[in-house]
């Protein structure tokens, strides 16, 4: 038996009460399905989607009346390989890429601006649901302060300038250990030099050129040269890697070219520094 809601009369079935309300209009025009249903076996609580968006379901007839469990596409977000199979997540990866490929997928918004896509009132609350939202903006600044703390990322972004930088040849630069070492070891010596000097074959700056010695002096870090008294040449950081490998390049270079190539290490002058200044003196006025 099921009983009206609203004024308890029963019925032999969910037929009979959906007559009752809606074909002789017992309680007036203003009770919809949806209302029935609920307050009929949902003790007056419309049940929402499971998937959790928040939504409300519709009302289903397979098994008999009642509300879905999902709005419709949504038992996809919970009941599915996404997420778990590996396998599943590739294929569809592969699958929207050829169909970007072949072009029977495209971005739908490339090349407009958001005036194009949006009024002026749709653009302002964009963007202040995306620039006011505190959580995201923490979750981005925690997110860029991690990577940026990195020393692979420090040592990625120093190696993209030196690119930068060696794709200008007026662009020059150098370190205050380096600037030191000039004012203390180079210019006392009277001797004509150039910093930065840059060797257009191999498309590499050296820190000091000294023509009339034919030398070059490379005064590296030694973090960022992979110092052997002090790194494991067998575990390295990447970065680390390609500046030992341009540092073999140049080394090459000078030894083709009779080039007198000195190396100091920014540690071995940091802690033997008087020792370190008469060495490469000495060398120097030996040419």
């Amino acid at each position: 038996m099921t009983k009206c809601p609203y004024c308890g009369e029963e019925f032999k079935n969910y037929n009979g009460l959906s007559k009752h309300i809606f074909k002789y209009k017992a309680h007036g025009c203003d009770i919809t399905k949806e209302k029935l249903l609920c307050d009929t076996n949902y003790g007056g609580n419309r049940p929402k989607c499971k998937c959790g968006c928040g939504e409300y379901t519709e009302v289903g007839y397979n098994g008999g009346i009642h509300f879905n469990d999902y709005v419709r596409g949504h038992q996809s977000r919970v009941h599915n390989n996404w997420g778990h199979n590996e396998k599943a997540k590739i294929n569809s990866a592969n699958t929207r890429k050829n169909q970007f490929i072949v072009g029977s997928r495209r971005i739908w918004n490339k090349g407009k601006k958001w005036k194009d896509c949006y009024s002026d009132e749709k653009i302002t609350e964009l963007k202040e649901k995306i620039y006011n939202n505190t959580e995201r903006n923490k979750k981005i600044s925690d997110a860029l302060k991690e990577i940026c703390n990195k020393e692979e990322h420090k040592l990625m972004m120093h190696d993209r300038m030196v690119n930068l930088i060696c794709s200008n040849n007026n662009f020059k630069i150098s370190s205050s250990k380096e600037e030191e070492f000039i004012e203390e070891v180079i210019k006392p010596l009277g001797i004509e030099f150039e910093k930065q000097h840059y060797i257009k074959d191999i498309k590499q700056y050296c820190d000091i050129y000294i023509p009339s010695k034919n030398a070059i002096i490379e005064f590296n870090g030694d973090f960022w040269h992979a110092n052997p008294t002090k790194y494991d040449r067998n575990n390295l950081y990447e970065s680390q890697k390609r500046k030992i490998n341009k540092d073999k390049i140049k080394s090459e270079y000078c030894k083709n070219h009779g080039i007198n190539l000195i190396v100091v290490w920014e540690g071995e002058y940091r802690e033997n520094k008087d020792d370190v200044i008469m060495k490469i003196k000495n060398k120097i006025t030996s040419l």
